[in-house]
């Protein structure tokens, strides 16, 4: 599988993920997606794409209203072929979704959408039954991919920090479904008890309000005029 990891995000907080291997993707695309530049005021283009070379890897990204469609492939990965399945995700993802996505907390769409990344990554770079022309065809339609350049992820990071992507592909996050859904379990209750705790610290901080108001109107903790 010539790509590696995709996913969905507002600013640096990450919607939705899928791993084809194990690595530290997650710690990397969180310094990249802090570091991607603002869309140049004079492009006509509503759409902001992205490529950034980083080791022996490309990070494609677009950007589309206000939300980040990035994925990780190898170097030799056509980028139309990319953008085409970024396309597609975010097609996909805002068709499904909407403005839900702007309010979302963080791997909010996890659940369901990882399974979409999964699939399209699998249409779009594992089955070999794609023919020439269908890409052909995505060609003309992404033809401003000849204006994108190629960006060395280095110029992204400050001196003296260091950034450095291990990938694992004997680790086939894939093949074990097993493993898939345990990473979706872990990944609910972690939104679960996220939640849970922001339920109770607002449950708190009005229980507050409440004794401080009662205290004040009756005259104190002494609580002489009730």
């Amino acid at each position: 599988m010539p790509a590696l990891f995709s996913l969905v995000a507002r600013t640096n907080t990450i919607l939705a993920k899928y791993a084809f291997c194990a690595g530290n993707f997650v710690e990397i695309v969180e310094q990249v997606l802090l570091r991607v530049p603002e869309k140049d005021p004079n492009d006509e283009n509503d759409d902001n794409k992205l490529t950034f070379a980083f080791e022996k890897y490309f990070f494609h990204i677009l950007v589309s209203n206000g939300t980040t469609y990035m994925c990780i492939t190898d170097m030799d990965v056509d980028r139309v072929q990319v953008f085409a399945f970024l396309n597609d995700i975010r097609n996909r993802f805002s068709s499904t979704y909407g403005k839900r996505s702007q309010t979302a907390f963080a791997y909010g769409m996890n659940a369901d959408f990882s399974i979409v990344l999964c699939n399209q990554m699998k249409a779009y770079f594992e089955t070999e039954s794609k023919s020439r022309n269908k890409f052909e065809e995505m060609r003309n339609n992404v033809e401003d991919l000849k204006a994108i350049m190629v960006k060395n992820i280095d110029g992204l990071v400050s001196r003296g920090e260091r950034l450095e992507l291990l990938v694992n592909r004997t680790e086939n996050l894939e093949s074990g479904s097993i493993s898939f859904r345990e990473s979706a379990r872990k990944v609910s209750s972690m939104i679960w008890w996220r939640n849970m705790r922001m339920t109770i610290i607002i449950a708190i901080s009005v229980l507050l309000v409440i004794f401080v108001i009662v205290t004040a109107s009756c005259g104190g903790l002494s609580y002489s005029k009730c």
